[in-house]
C-alpha cells in the first residue's frame, strides 16, 4: 500500500512539473510573438505620436453629416469600420475628396492637402467650412488632425504594412532618391505618393493593380520656388493588401 501511495505521489509531482513547464513554454512563445519592435511597420493609426489636443474624433453607427472647418495645410485622417459599406467624403462648394470607400472591415489612414489657390482651376479644397459625409452600415470611428509639423522622419525609410497608411512628415532634402516598393495585391490597388506640406506639389510615384517589386527614382530640388522643393513631405500609401516601401 505504501509503495502504491509513493508511486502515486511521484506521478502527481511529475504531472505538476510537466504542467509548469508547459505554461513556461507558452509564456515564452507569447513573448516572442508580441514583444518585437514595430517601429518599421505601417497600416496602423497614422495619428499616433501627434499632439492629442490637435486631434478631433467622431464616432457613430449610421450615416451622418458633420460640419467642420478645415485650415490651410495637411489634413490627416484615420478611420475604422466594423464592416459593410463605409465611405467618407469631404465636400465644399469648390470641390470634394473621397477619403475612404470600403466594403469590408477596415482600419486605415489618408491625407489631403488644403490650400488657398490664387488662380483656381477645376475642383479643389480650400480653407473654410466643409462637410464630412459619412456613409456606413455598421459602427465606425474617425480621427483627424491638421497639426502643423516643423520636423519629420529621416529620408532613409524602410517600412512594411497592410492597407492604407500615412507617414505624416518625412524630411526630404535636395538630391536624387530611390523608392523601392513591393506588394502582394491581386486584382486590387496599390499606390505610393508624396504630398508637399508647404505647397500644392505632389508626386504619384507608384500606381499598380497587380503584385510587383520595382525601384523608382525621383528628384528633390533646393529652391522653394521650383517643382518638388526640399522640406517636409507626407507619404501616402493606399493598398488593398500587404506592402513594403523603402526610400534611400
Amino acid at each position: 500500500m505504501q509503495n502504491e501511495l509513493g508511486s502515486a505521489r511521484t506521478l502527481l509531482r511529475f504531472r505538476s512539473l510537466a504542467f509548469a513547464l508547459s505554461v513556461a513554454c507558452l509564456a515564452l512563445v507569447l513573448t516572442a510573438c508580441g514583444g518585437g519592435d514595430d517601429s518599421g511597420s505601417g497600416g496602423g493609426d497614422s495619428l499616433v505620436g501627434l499632439n492629442s489636443d490637435m486631434i478631433s474624433t467622431l464616432t457613430g453607427s449610421k450615416t451622418i453629416t458633420e460640419e467642420i472647418t478645415i485650415e490651410e495645410g495637411m489634413l490627416l485622417m484615420h478611420a475604422e469600420s466594423d464592416g459593410g459599406h463605409f465611405a467618407v467624403n469631404l465636400v465644399q462648394e469648390t470641390g470634394n475628396e473621397v477619403l475612404f470607400n470600403e466594403t469590408v472591415k477596415y482600419s486605415g489612414s489618408n491625407a489631403v492637402r488644403i490650400f488657398d489657390r490664387k488662380n483656381p482651376i477645376g475642383q479643389y479644397l480650400a480653407p473654410g467650412p466643409a462637410t464630412l459625409e459619412i456613409t456606413s452600415s455598421s459602427k465606425w470611428s474617425i480621427s483627424y488632425s491638421q497639426e502643423e509639423l516643423t520636423s519629420g522622419q529621416s529620408s532613409n525609410l524602410d517600412i512594411s504594412g497592410e492597407l492604407d497608411y500615412v507617414l505624416p512628415a518625412i524630411n526630404l532634402q535636395e538630391g536624387t532618391y530611390t523608392l523601392t516598393a513591393s506588394n502582394d495585391v491581386e486584382f486590387g490597388h496599390f499606390s505610393v505618393k508624396l504630398l508637399n506640406r508647404n505647397d500644392s506639389g505632389h508626386m504619384l510615384i507608384v500606381n499598380k493593380s497587380n503584385p510587383d517589386n520595382e525601384t523608382f527614382e525621383f528628384e528633390i530640388n533646393a529652391s522653394s520656388h521650383v517643382i518638388n522643393p526640399a522640406g517636409l513631405w507626407t507619404l501616402v500609401i493606399q493598398s488593398t493588401g500587404k506592402w513594403d516601401v523603402k526610400i534611400e
